[in-house]
């Protein structure tokens, strides 16, 4: 059973949470500048300012942008120096220095260090990325897309992530992809959405390389299927530890498709992703005990696995846990459980606990 069970053709736009879960810098979300273990430096300051702090300072104040900036990057990220970086780095920003333009911004647009004022904000950001900044294009456009601080055009939009992807940045040739592969701002075109994952994925962005994967494995590509490349795309991003990477390479492992079947791999790549809290790992590796595949077989173990995974929502194993509850199969026997496990896989529409549910009301109502 894959984790793309439950999510039919909509699996990729899991993938246009690109568009929630890389929130934008400037509203308190993660950098997208970082990228893997290495870091986009498009914004690095040009001035050291860690080893003579004074000296910075007293060119800042004569009207020197990139020692103002770097003054202000060099406090960003303790709260209590908020107020100074942000005057600092608007000065830089006054003074026509073109990443201060958009950190500036986007300190506006959040209200760090300054009343919020989204549209000033968005105007400063959008400056900086019509100045060519690859980072201000790309949060540039997710506003367009999102209608944040600026009236919503997905056209806009998708034009400033091109832009930025353009750069060469990774998170834009990703967040390209996936507006062709839905067709945002922009005509459906499947197979650009793969090259861009591609040429994402080969700058190390784990995300992209597990979408290019998926198009492989769905047959998305012009070309079909291709089982091969879809192998090479999931296993790295399976080792740069993405879970649901992992939890598919296990499944190739687990039914040698394409690979020499392994109990012993699927087994180890399920209790990566399961450790690290994926569910539907968690699921598979209690699976993996109660079947003695690549691991003894271990009906507490299988119990465990199975709970923490129907407790995190997975209906394959709320279904499983009532079943266990039913027969008193590794747990006490105990109706009143099973039916609350057999309801909760039902509500997610898991057709065999709605089977079994059908069942108990049949066998009640000829008593």
């Amino acid at each position: 059973m894959s984790y793309l069970k439950s999510c039919s053709g909509a699996v990729f736009f899991a993938l246009l949470l690109i568009f929630g879960c890389d929130t934008l810098l400037a509203a308190g979300g993660e950098d997208p500048s970082f990228i893997g273990s290495w870091r986009w430096d498009e914004t690095a300051p040009a001035v050291d300012c860690s080893e003579n702090e004074a000296l910075c300072l007293s060119k800042a104040e004569k009207g020197d942008a990139e020692s103002a900036y770097a003054l202000a990057k060099s406090r960003m990220k303790s709260s209590e120096n908020i107020p100074f970086a942000f005057h600092w780095m608007c000065r830089a920003a006054e003074n026509g220095h073109v990443a201060a333009l958009y950190y500036c911004g986007g300190m506006i647009l959040a209200g760090r260090g300054t009343k919020a004022d989204p549209s000033k904000g968005m105007a400063m950001m959008e400056k900086a990325a019509n100045n060519g900044l690859a980072l201000a294009a790309y949060q540039t456009g997710y506003s367009y897309l999102e209608g944040r601080g600026v009236k919503q055009d997905p056209q806009i939009g998708f034009q400033y992530i091109k832009q930025a992807a353009n750069s060469g940045f990774p998170q834009g040739l990703y967040a390209l992809g996936g507006l062709y592969y839905q067709g945002t701002g922009t005509n459906q075109n499947r197979q650009l959405a793969l090259n861009h994952f591609e040429k994402a994925g080969k700058l190390g962005h784990v995300d992209a390389q597990f979408q290019a994967a998926l198009i492989y494995l769905l047959g998305l590509s012009k070309d079909g299927k291709n089982l091969q490349k879809s192998i090479y795309w999931m296993n790295k991003a399976a080792g740069e530890g993405h879970l649901k990477a992992l939890a598919e390479m296990a499944l190739f492992y687990l039914r040698g498709r394409g690979v020499e079947q392994s109990y012993a791999k699927a087994f180890a790549l399920n209790e990566k992703a399961a450790n690290a809290g994926y569910p539907p790992a968690q699921f598979h590796l209690a699976l993996h005990y109660y079947h003695g595949q690549g691991v003894e077989k271990d009906l507490a173990k299988c119990v465990t696995w199975i709970e923490k995974a129907a407790e995190a929502g997975d209906h394959d194993a709320q279904f499983l846990l009532g079943s266990f509850y039913e027969k008193g199969e590794g747990v006490e026997h105990n109706l009143k459980k099973s039916h609350y496990w057999y309801q909760e896989a039902a509500k997610r529409g898991n057709s065999n606990a709605q089977k079994a549910l059908q069942r108990i009301a049949n066998q009640n109502s000829r008593e």
